[in-house]
């Protein structure tokens, strides 16, 4: 398309290698001709020489003449009108990412607010932050929204229209119950992350096209850090209302009990007895069942009060969790 081709590098660790090699990497000289013109980013202007010995040693006649990329921007020199009309036409961004990377760095050194470590940063809030934004100093994981709050924040965006918001449905055919309401509770957190893109979608559109002065910039983005907190804070909230740790506890000491109980085997006869002395070791087993059975109900009836948390509600405990034991049948395998 346009007589042009686009080159990809291959994805790897950043601990295992860095832009530079990894476009060396790609062996651009075998894919170029004397003709051809390769367009990269500005930051790989340092590798362009290293690129061009390299191909010299393999046999290819590569000159600087092969590579286009855009000017780039010195501190404090700004450049002329020909430069920037050259930039606005190659089409790159690196230019304007360069000159915000340096006006932050020098910004977060000179703010009295901003504790530089290495690597990354910390900032005390100022109180004019805490009155204009008292909700970063609520607890991010315990303030759900209202039903009309939470539809009224994905309602004010539009939908976009080539986006699917519908999370992919498990086959329930042959699944037990158990494994239903599990899909249930991962459905409905899915479909929650997708309804957060429709406020980044919506704020994408209005910079694209909304012809916005900076005032207005700047109050939009306000609402929109405001809405996405508000949004965010919500989900998580969701999770930890299904995360009940209290409950998860409680539930985990009521199935180890009840597998004890019923894993438990009985103790094999040593050597030959009467058929008098086998008969009382019989019953006594099929007693000592009888009894196993009745603490295991006892166990079951005294923890029915709990409940495992899916999708904000209580359900009660599975029949699969109660694992009912037939003395009976024991007594009969005994033997």
């Amino acid at each position: 398309m346009n007589d042009m081709i686009i080159y990809t590098s291959k994805s790897d660790y950043y601990s295992h290698s860095s832009d530079g090699s990894m476009f060396l990497n790609m062996k651009l000289y075998n894919k170029l001709s004397k003709q051809d013109v390769l367009a990269t980013d500005g930051g790989y202007t340092l590798f362009i020489n290293q690129l061009i010995e390299l191909s010299s040693e393999k046999g290819y006649d590569l000159s600087k003449n092969n590579f286009i990329y855009p000017i780039h921007k010195e501190i404090n020199i700004n450049l002329t009108a020909d430069e920037r009309h050259y930039n606005d036409v190659f089409g790159s961004f690196r230019s304007e990412i360069v000159e915000q990377q340096l006006a932050t760095t020098a910004t977060l050194h000179q703010d009295p607010n901003v504790i530089v470590r290495n690597p990354g940063a910390d900032f005390t809030s100022t109180k004019q932050m805490l009155v204009q934004y008292p909700f970063i100093q609520e607890n991010f994981f315990k303030c759900p929204l209202e039903d009309v709050q939470h539809r009224q924040f994905l309602f004010d965006c539009p939908k976009n229209s080539i986006r699917n918001y519908d999370p992919p449905k498990i086959n329930k055919v042959n699944v037990s119950s158990s494994a239903q309401h599990y899909d249930s509770a991962l459905y409905n957190i899915q479909y929650r992350f997708s309804g957060l893109t429709r406020p980044l979608d919506w704020f994408l559109y209005q910079t694209l096209y909304g012809n916005l002065d900076d005032t207005t910039i700047r109050q939009q983005s306000s609402d929109f850090a405001q809405a996405m907190h508000k949004l965010l804070s919500d989900l998580a909230s969701y999770l930890t209302t299904l995360l009940d740790t209290q409950d998860v506890l409680e539930h985990i000491k009521l199935q180890q009990s009840i597998q004890t109980v019923t894993q438990r085997k009985p103790k094999k006869n040593k050597g030959p007895r009467s058929h008098s002395f086998q008969k009382h070791d019989q019953d006594k087993q099929y007693t000592d069942h009888s009894q196993c059975r009745s603490a295991e109900n006892t166990n079951y009836h005294s923890s029915s009060s709990h409940s495992m948390v899916n999708n904000g509600g209580l359900r009660p405990l599975q029949q699969s969790q109660q694992r009912d034991f037939h003395p009976r049948q024991s007594h009969l395998r005994s033997n």
